[in-house]
């Protein structure tokens, strides 16, 4: 593994994206990271909705976290980019869903595929 981890730090956002026939982003902020760097204590974090488009609302993380900490591994994309894998907390505390997180370029907008349309 390359050094990722000098490049993950408290207050990074990151975000994944998943769904089918439809897109949903889920954004977690880094807490801690571990004394070696390998892994992240994280939050789910919250995002301001700041526009729509067509059938979807154009999100941007706001870094702000909440609800139960997770940990999640610190990985290399295999270009010298962190990753976050691991299982974090889905829909309530009592779900959990493995995903692979990327870094949140700052001021990059997603858009979401609003309540309604896809499946």
């Amino acid at each position: 593994m390359k050094n990722t981890e000098s490049k993950v730090k408290k207050g990074d956002v990151f975000i994944t994206s998943w769904g089918y026939d439809q897109t949903n982003y889920d954004y977690i902020v880094i807490i801690k990271v571990s004394p070696t760097g390998k892994t992240a204590i994280c939050q789910q974090a919250d995002f301001e909705n700041v526009g729509v488009s067509g059938h979807c609302n154009i999100q941007k993380p706001n870094g702000k976290g909440f609800g139960n900490e997770f940990r999640m591994k610190v990985t290399d994309n295999g270009y010298g980019n962190p990753e976050l894998r691991g299982k974090y907390i889905f829909c309530g505390e009592d779900s959990k869903r493995f995903d692979v997180f990327f870094p949140h370029v700052e001021d990059e907008t997603y858009e979401e595929t609003a309540l309604g349309y896809g499946h």
